[in-house]
């Protein structure tokens, strides 16, 4: 819930990145108000068009509450899938609008 920063320790430039992915945080750990938190850091460095792989699950943040977030910032999903039929966890990929 920090912000980015790059292998040197210098804070990641805004719309520096074309792809973040999120990986067993938010579906685990993260409720709705620190997803919030964490993806408007995303798209604070995400370039237009980039592209948000975001993990949602039923300890952490859901799949619905993940993709309210992302419409609010009007994102677009592109995809949603499990690891595997038993995994706990969806990841969901967002595009970033163009502006």
């Amino acid at each position: 819930l920090e912000t980015f920063h790059d292998a040197h320790g210098r804070r990641l430039e805004d719309e520096s990145v074309d792809l973040v992915n999120s990986s067993g945080a938010i579906g685990h750990h993260f409720k709705k108000d620190m997803t919030l938190l964490m993806l408007q850091e995303v798209a604070r460095v995400l370039k237009p068009q980039g592209l948000a792989l975001v993990d949602s699950g039923p300890m952490g943040t859901k799949p619905h509450q993940v993709r309210e977030i992302a419409d609010a910032m009007g994102w677009t999903e592109v995809r949603a899938s499990r690891s595997r039929w038993v995994d706990p966890l969806l990841q969901i990929v967002f595009r970033k609008s163009r502006h």
